[in-house]
């Protein structure tokens, strides 16, 4: 019954990875990438799998210990699907993910209040490669955001 991959099995990975991630959980992925024709429940770890785990693995270096999970409630998106966003902030750090279905297709935006730890200059990080899209400068306390245009989903650091 099982499929260890299909066209969107590696996108399902890497936002399954970034929200176990921020809200604590572990994952474990029983590898089978010696075959993407595997009739079994495991997953397909190949190049682009094993990329998408680095730009996180990379990303939570930078977190502080004391971090605490949140979901940011008051967003709003233009576009066809449901964007969720879960954020993981610290004393002074922030990382927001925002992520949406991976069928949808179209490039949407969204906007949301954020509470700055600190003023400096915000980032936006492509979490399938781990290239800044953009920067801005955000002060401390709230203000709202709005994202760049992005398909399935984004991340905004505050350092």
């Amino acid at each position: 019954r099982g499929m260890n991959w299909d066209l969107l099995s590696s996108a399902r990975l890497r936002m399954r990875s970034w929200t176990a991630f921020i809200w604590g959980a572990n994952l474990i992925w029983w590898n089978t990438s010696h075959s993407r024709k595997c009739k079994c429940n495991n997953m397909y770890l190949g190049a682009e799998e094993r990329s998408y785990i680095r730009v996180l693995q990379s990303q939570a270096e930078m977190l502080q210990a004391d971090s605490q999970p949140g979901l940011i409630r008051d967003l709003t998106y233009r576009g066809t699907t449901f964007v969720r966003a879960y954020e993981l902030r610290s004393s002074d750090r922030l990382l927001v993910y925002l992520f949406r279905d991976p069928l949808a297709g179209d490039r949407i935006t969204a906007s949301f209040q954020l509470v700055s730890p600190k003023q400096t200059t915000a980032q936006w990080v492509d979490p399938r490669s781990g290239t800044i899209l953009g920067g801005f400068a955000v002060t401390e306390g709230g203000q709202t955001v709005t994202t760049p245009f992005f398909e399935d989903d984004i991340l905004l650091i505050i350092p």
